[in-house]
């Protein structure tokens, strides 16, 4: 991390925002992929143009096949998918 931040300090970070308010979640899962056979989920929230959210988390169950840890993705991010649509109702 610190080798990372040394080459990069003369970067510059931009942040880009519209007007058009737009919620969009992405959510995707990669199968199997855990020493115990567990798949991971991965989620990016973004608004407008911005990713204000990610989330990366092993999932709790052991899928069967890939669309099962998709639908299982899904479900675990369907919470906080509803609260942020809410949020900002």
């Amino acid at each position: 991390v610190l080798k990372f931040l040394k080459c990069t300090k003369n970067d510059i970070l931009t942040l880009e925002a519209d007007d058009s308010q737009t919620l969009i979640w992405y959510v995707d899962a990669a199968f199997a992929v855990h020493h115990d056979m567990k798949s991971h989920t991965g989620a990016i929230f973004t608004l407008g143009k911005g990713a204000l959210i990610s989330d990366s988390t092993k999932q709790k169950t052991n899928s069967r096949s890939s669309t099962e840890a998709e639908l299982n993705g899904i479900d675990d991010k369907i919470s906080k998918i509803i609260w942020s649509k809410r949020f900002l109702e």
